[in-house]
């Protein structure tokens, strides 16, 4: 900020040496925000006691949707510790009245913007369109709200009257009722510095409140009441409880860009385009402790970090990723998808993340997923909507994977969204999508349920040898019998002998890989025991279901007899 403030000195000669005074103003809303100081007027020599006059204050707010409603004017006050700004007054902008109304000798005023008045405080209005309203040393005598309050004044009641005209001014005076009044804006925005220095209290505490940086990104807020934010590779904070201040001399560089950031057990965690860091402070103002992770695990997305009750989650580049103050960082489905399988499966560029019933709901380009972290099992990895279809060359053994169901009539279309929204309160998740204007409700149990496909981790058994049998526990329905279409080779001629696509109509179709090959494909119906080919002894499995229906449990053993002790 700057100022051109212009001063002229009484004419009083009072004893004592001259001292050099300057003034600076800061701008000031009714939220209790408050820039840093302009730049300070030219200095006058002045002897304590003496009457300044101070002009060409600004005499409107600065442009742009700032809510400053006035200015502060600080002047120096020298002593033997030193020299500091002392606040001098509150000088607030005119206010326009909107309505007015008078019952049993009380008035109240509504106000177009914050009146910025409390109890006992002086004022006058002048030019209102309803004049018994118009008031020379008015006191208040209640604050309803922001914008209303109420003095004394006795005069003919008045309904609640909009008014046309009407403007309130503040008297800035030292010792309103005491010393003359000072209405300022009233004709003049000069103000009259006659003020006691021994009285003057609070000093200017805003000579680093810089303003945020205009493209800053990733609001987070951190312990302790105070805000974290970045640009490019810079981490901004702001002050304590002070969220409109944003001190440079707080700013930390990292090495790399910043693509997210989320606070976690009292720290700030933020994911680059590289390396993540973690950026530990109870108040920016003591220094900020940084701490490279060393595991290479970029964010590809920043609509993908998630804060989980475990830690924060985000897609990078080889499956999701997360951070745990207890136990640092790793990859939370390295035991679901290798680098490969994962780029394969979908584009972690894409990747928009939510927190939903434990779950890590992810909605991508190709589709969406839900991850729930268990230990015992890697993690329950599960796509929805549009599942991952895999076609199996009976007299080759080669593998087709189809992606989606493009190739099915009226196949159901991708649940994928672009930003959404957690209603704890009545918990429930609201989705959007770019290219349609309604709301969506996930998980509305009101409507048919959608397709879901799991697949399970890799199991390597302790010696070689052929699951014969499994059996799938699941909530099955009775089927439409509308099974469908046509087989692959009537679609493409690449491929033939494969098995025949089907509608899912309340069923399960189980998947087993036997040493990364496709060897199984069954369509069920039941919880019936079913066989699984022989001839082949090996020591790594996977598995996938496909289904409507609700998967409870899986099993899979050598022998139907095996599966009775599951």
């Amino acid at each position: 900020m700057s100022s051109a403030i212009s001063f002229t000195a009484g004419k009083v000669d009072l004893g004592g040496l001259p001292q050099n005074r300057t003034y600076v103003y800061t701008w000031y809303t009714p939220w209790d925000e408050e820039s840093i100081g302009s730049d300070p007027s030219d200095d006058l020599f002045i002897r304590e006691g003496q009457t300044t006059t101070v002009s060409n204050i600004p005499t409107a707010p600065p442009a742009g949707n700032y809510n400053v409603r006035g200015l502060r004017l600080y002047r120096t006050v020298s002593s033997t510790s030193g020299t500091e700004y002392f606040k001098l007054a509150n000088l607030w902008f005119p206010i326009q009245i909107s309505a007015v109304r008078r019952t049993s000798n009380v008035s109240r005023v509504t106000t177009a913007t914050e009146h910025n008045l409390s109890i006992d405080e002086y004022f006058k209005i002048s030019g209102c369109s309803v004049a018994s309203f118009d008031i020379t040393g008015g006191i208040v005598t209640n604050v309803i709200d922001g914008y209303t309050f109420e003095y004394a004044q006795v005069d003919a009641d008045v309904a609640n009257t909009p008014v046309v005209s009407g403007t309130i001014y503040h008297d800035v005076s030292q010792f309103p009722g005491t010393t003359p009044a000072q209405y300022w804006g009233d004709s003049t925005y000069d103000f009259t510095d006659n003020f006691d220095s021994r009285f003057l209290l609070d000093t200017l505490q805003t000579d680093e409140y810089d303003p945020p940086p205009i493209d800053l990104k990733g609001l987070s807020s951190v312990q302790n009441n105070f805000l974290a934010g970045f640009v490019a590779n810079e981490v901004y904070f702001s002050e304590l409880n002070r969220p409109h201040a944003w001190p440079v001399s707080y700013k930390v560089t990292l090495e790399h860009n910043v693509i997210a950031m989320t606070a976690v057990g009292g720290a700030l965690f933020v994911a680059t385009d590289a390396y993540p860091y973690i950026l530990q402070t109870s108040d920016p103002a003591a220094g900020v402790s940084v701490q490279r992770i060393d595991l290479n695990y970029p964010c590809t997305n920043a609509k993908s970090m998630v804060t989980m009750e475990y830690g924060a989650v985000y897609a990078t580049y080889e499956g999701l990723a997360v951070y745990s103050p207890f136990s640092g960082s790793q990859l939370l489905t390295k035991y679901n998808y290798d680098d490969d399988s994962w780029s394969r499966s979908l584009d972690p560029t894409t990747v928009n993340g939510q927190f939903f019933g434990s779950k890590y709901i992810g909605s991508h380009s190709k589709g969406s997923f839900t991850f729930e972290r268990d230990e015992k099992t890697g993690g329950i990895f599960t796509t929805f909507g549009n599942p991952t279809y895999y076609l199996l060359n009976q007299s080759g053994g080669q593998i087709l994977q189809q992606n989606g169901f493009g190739i099915l009539l009226n196949a159901p279309s991708p649940v994928q969204f672009t930003a959404s929204y957690f209603d704890s309160v009545n918990y429930k998740l609201y989705m959007v999508r770019d290219s349609q204007p309604d709301v969506f409700l996930f998980d509305d149990i009101t409507q048919a349920p959608l397709l879901m496909e799991w697949k399970s981790k890799v199991f390597k058994t302790k010696d070689m040898i052929n699951l014969g049998a499994a059996r799938v526990i699941a909530d099955f329905t009775e089927l439409s019998a509308n099974a469908l279409v046509a087989s692959w080779d009537s679609i493409t001629t690449n491929w033939e002998n494969t098995t025949s696509l089907y509608e899912f109509s309340g069923q399960v179709t189980f998947y087993l890989w036997v040493n990364k090959e496709l060897k199984a494909v069954r369509d069920l119906t039941s919880n019936n025991t079913f066989r699984l080919p022989t001839g082949y002894r090996a020591d790594t499995f996977e598995f996938t279901v496909i289904s409507t229906v609700r998967v409870r449990e899986v099993h899979l053993a050598e022998t139907p007899i095996g599966l009775k002790e599951a």
